[in-house]
């Protein structure tokens, strides 16, 4: 089973922590699926208790050295972790480095894409919003990965998302994806 991340639902915290990544420029550098090398600083939106997967406005992966210690354990040999200064604490965010090309079934997903007159000329033709997303099962080789057709999200499979739950990791929740 392939499983989208939710990044605001799962919070143990009465008051859970919530940051943003200094520099909007880097935001979007971390969703390409590239190796990065540039330092990280991290903003505070919200004062609170830090969950493992640390809450972010960015929908990033960015956890404490616990979690990158059993996530490096689980050998996801697909990621890079840069680290990220937060209140003179080091956190890392998970750069992603899979980037699946044409495995959003188009025929089945419920997609809006933006047309051809839309204002933003960098939009056009490309998907604004997916309510229901089908993931084609032949071109899912990774434990965790973004599409290239919807780079905004992250998915991951039954065996990283049980584990993460096996080890009691706060700060995140799973929407079971359908798979054609």
């Amino acid at each position: 089973m392939i499983y989208e991340i939710i990044f605001y639902e799962d919070s143990q915290k009465e008051i859970p922590l919530i940051c943003k990544i200094r520099d909007s420029v880097q935001c979007k550098n971390m969703k390409v699926c590239k190796a990065y090398t540039q330092n990280v600083d991290l903003d505070v939106i919200q004062m609170g208790e830090c969950d493992n997967f640390v809450k972010n406005t960015d929908k990033l992966l960015i956890v404490d050295e616990k979690t990158k210690s059993i996530l490096e354990n689980l050998n996801i040999d697909n990621v890079q972790y840069i680290p990220a200064q937060l209140n003179g604490m080091t956190y890392y965010i998970i750069n992603i480095l899979t980037l699946l090309h044409g495995s959003l079934d188009m025929k089945n997903s419920r997609y809006m894409i933006f047309p051809d007159d839309f204002p933003n000329m960098k939009v056009r033709g490309k998907i604004g919003t997916i309510w229901s997303i089908v993931l084609l099962k032949r071109k899912i080789d990774k434990h965790i990965f973004r599409i290239e057709e919807y780079s905004n999200t992250i998915f991951v499979d039954d065996y990283l998302k049980s584990a993460i739950e096996q080890y009691g990791l706060s700060g995140l929740d799973f929407h079971r994806v359908d798979l054609s």
